[in-house]
């Protein structure tokens, strides 16, 4: 929060900590952006439900994340632990429109493309057919 103030930010961010599942997609609507300034984390379903939804997101390169996000593709990335350079990362995104709807735009396409369901349970089942007898 001291850091958001530094930067100017305290009006334009909004830290809402846990929130139950009814009230994530509402809350996605009135998303700018999505920040997880994480420390680990697998690949966050978080992150996939609000590049779907076109919002950019700005996370932390830790595990999983750069699966999702390519920085200055998909999204932007920073160092964990270096809230300067997050601090950064979003007052660059709350200071380009242009910036934040192109990344939102590859964001969908990526996630839709690499994330859907049906076609990754169609990729396992070839797998299984591949490697498991099917007995008669």
């Amino acid at each position: 929060e001291q850091r958001l103030a530094k930067e100017g930010l305290r009006d334009s961010v909004v830290l809402v900590g846990a929130m139950n599942q009814d009230r994530i997609r509402e809350f996605l609507q009135t998303a700018d952006a999505v920040v997880l300034a994480s420390f680990a984390e697998g690949i966050p379903v978080a992150l996939m439900e609000a590049m779907a939804m076109e919002i950019p997101c700005i996370s932390t390169s830790v595990a999983g994340i750069p699966e999702l996000i390519s920085s200055g593709i998909t999204g932007l990335l920073v160092a964990p632990s270096d809230d300067a350079q997050l601090a950064a990362a979003i007052k660059r995104l709350m200071d380009d429109p242009h910036l934040r709807q192109r990344l939102g735009a590859s964001a969908r396409a990526f996630v839709v493309e690499n994330f859907n369901l049906k076609k990754n349970v169609g990729k396992l089942a070839e797998i299984y057919e591949c490697h498991i007898p099917v007995s008669s």
